[in-house]
């Protein structure tokens, strides 16, 4: 009786010890050591593919009137024509002559100055040299006078770098008087060559 009560232990305690082993030796991992590794990789590909959905910041978008001052952009050549137009000086000459003077030469230069950077962003204007007379002397010969004041100015003008394509001569003899009345000082201011710039004809 007392050898069966103790092979019986010795089983018992075997089968124990064997147990104790088993789950020592971690031959069978716990369940909460199997999930942890995926909860953490499903938490790293979540992350990663939130940080491949975000789009970087680019700013707000530019409008085109920012990226092209407007103080750089092309002018239109009809407006360029109406300002310049107020700014030319004219051209004097003494009574009965086409020669040019000192102070028609200066304000011919002060012409050419202004009117070339025009030219080279428009060459299609037209620069009209118009030739003009006081009221004394016949229609015709004024006409001829004021032919032959235009023709001197284009000369000049030339020599200041103006292209000779771009001038067109006229003479208005003294059908366009700038003052009427009967004075020295009146008929001097008639006694010019007048510049005005205009774009070309549809036919030219």
């Amino acid at each position: 009786m007392h050898k069966i009560f103790w092979i019986a232990l010795i089983v018992v305690t075997a089968l124990g010890c064997r147990h104790t082993i088993r789950d020592g030796g971690h031959l069978t991992p716990p369940p909460y050591r199997t999930q942890e590794p995926a909860a953490v990789e499903r938490t790293s590909n979540a992350t990663s593919i939130e940080r491949t959905d975000v789009l970087p910041d680019l700013g707000a978008p530019h409008s085109s009137s920012a990226e092209i001052p407007e103080s750089r952009a092309p002018r239109d050549a009809a407006r360029a024509v109406e300002e310049v137009n107020g700014q030319l000086a004219d051209a004097f000459f003494d009574y009965d002559r086409a020669a040019v003077g000192p102070d028609a030469l200066a304000a011919l230069r002060q012409d050419a100055a202004l009117l070339l950077p025009i030219l080279a962003e428009f060459p299609q204007i037209k620069v009209v040299v118009e030739g003009h007379c006081d009221e004394r002397g016949s229609a015709e010969y004024n006409l001829g006078l004021g032919d032959h004041r235009a023709g001197r100015a284009v000369e000049a003008l030339q020599e200041f770098g103006m292209p000779l394509g771009n001038l067109e001569a006229i003479s208005y003899g003294k059908e366009r008087p700038q003052c009427t009345e009967e004075t020295e000082s009146c008929w001097r201011l008639n006694r010019r060559v007048h510049l005005v710039l205009r774009l070309p004809r549809a036919t030219e």
